[in-house]
């Protein structure tokens, strides 16, 4: 395999906190994600997803 020409960039953020009961069903939930991107997607939308994250009543 040859090394890519290309390089990735990979953003990984989480929400919630279940502590250290991490089995018990009335924890909020915990969720992971991942984008995987080939270009820098934060230079290029960052501003963008900012502008839509402050519209957001949270």
């Amino acid at each position: 395999m040859g090394e890519s020409k290309l390089p990735f960039f990979a953003f990984v953020d989480e929400t919630g906190n279940t502590g250290h009961n991490i089995f018990d069903e009335v924890q909020p939930d915990f969720l992971t994600a991942a984008l995987i991107s080939r270009g820098n997607f934060d230079a290029q939308f960052g501003a963008r997803v900012a502008a839509i994250a402050a519209t957001l009543d949270h």
